[in-house]
């Protein structure tokens, strides 16, 4: 979780307007809960939130929405706006990415290597 904090600082650079830091927090705050938002429950994720959209029309909700995605961060479905975390998966090792294989499968991959001569047989 640290390193999507880090990623979600990184994005904005150094821009620090009220809107920057409104987009950025409603983005972190999206990510610590499961599942998407409607719009309209975007201004409610937190006390945080709340009270930095106290003032806002809906327009800015869209407009804020609108340029997460633009950046990447969120994606939009039928159920309404979600974080995008998965992308961090790019950033962990392949191992970690891939599952490993099923015995049945390890065993056809051993003995396909044996064919090839790749490994030496063992016991």
């Amino acid at each position: 979780m640290v390193s999507w904090v880090n990623y979600v600082h990184e994005k904005f650079g150094v821009q620090k307007t009220t809107a920057d830091r409104r987009q950025r927090d409603v983005v972190l705050a999206m990510s610590t809960k499961d599942g998407a938002f409607k719009a309209a429950d975007i201004k409610q994720l937190d006390a945080n939130i709340a009270a930095q959209y106290a003032t806002k029309t809906p327009k800015t909700i869209t407009r804020d929405m609108n340029r997460l995605k633009k950046l990447g961060l969120v994606e939009t479905g039928p159920a309404g706006y979600r974080a995008k975390i998965e992308i961090m998966l790019a950033f962990l090792p392949t191992s970690i990415n891939r599952p490993a294989p099923k015995q049945a499968e390890a065993a056809l991959i051993d003995e396909r290597q044996l064919e090839l001569g790749l490994t030496l047989p063992t016991g």
